[in-house]
């Protein structure tokens, strides 16, 4: 009767939770870290900093950045989980302009809640969904030896991601991912109130909105 209640109960773990049977450990919750390397196009951002800048310094519409992560994440089902991420994304220039050097400089905080579509099988899993969070940005400008002008926006950013895992132990996984993202964000605002200001034919208020996509790799630990 114990060898049947034994041999029961482990039927009903395994159809309760087909991911353990599957080599995971038996709490699904996982941390992960990384970084990787993004490609973004920050339009306004560009056009300002091309006004300002001597013609021959016309930046490029993309432009690579980088970016670091964490994460947690919660399998719901033996199909479906949750993952909530923070990452910063951060990007510099160095340009001319006329006789003085300027320096641009701006990073973007991503919190991020998203869900997640799950494959898990003995040794790997694989995983893709997106989310939405909402996103807090800083720009500054600087001529060298003098104060800078430090802005801000913020607003709400996208982001859907594929992302595969390959054990490296039995709660230690390997992370690499790819992901786009769109954010739509607000009018970049100093202190006072006074805006970043782009120059032309049609002059019109910087935002910090963009899109764009990137790789990126990383450890993700099972509990």
């Amino acid at each position: 009767m114990v060898r049947n209640l034994i041999i029961g109960g482990g039927v009903i773990v395994l159809s309760v939770c087909p991911v353990c049977a599957q080599g995971l450990p038996t709490h699904v919750f996982g941390i992960s870290a990384g970084l990787g390397i993004t490609v973004i196009n920050a339009t306004d951002v560009i056009d300002y900093i091309s006004g300002v800048a001597s013609a021959s310094n016309r930046l490029d519409d993309f432009a690579s950045a980088a970016e670091f992560f964490g994460t947690s994440e919660l399998c719901l089902s033996d199909s479906w989980g949750v993952k909530f991420e923070y990452a910063y994304l951060i990007k510099s220039y160095d340009v001319d302009a006329g006789p003085v050097r300027l320096e641009y400089f701006y990073a973007v905080h991503m919190p991020t809640l998203m869900a997640q579509y799950l494959d898990f099988q003995a040794g790997y899993a694989f995983k893709f969904g997106g989310g939405l969070g909402y996103h807090f940005a800083s720009f500054s400008e600087t001529q060298r030896g003098a104060a800078s002008r430090d802005l801000k926006s913020s607003g709400l950013g996208l982001k859907f991601e594929v992302e595969a895992n390959t054990a490296l132990g039995e709660h230690l996984y390997g992370l690499i991912s790819g992901d786009v993202r769109a954010d739509f964000m607000s009018t970049l605002q100093d202190a006072n109130g006074n805006t970043l200001r782009i120059q032309g034919p049609a002059p019109r208020n910087a935002k910090m909105s963009f899109f764009a996509f990137g790789l990126k790799f990383g450890l993700i630990y099972y509990f």
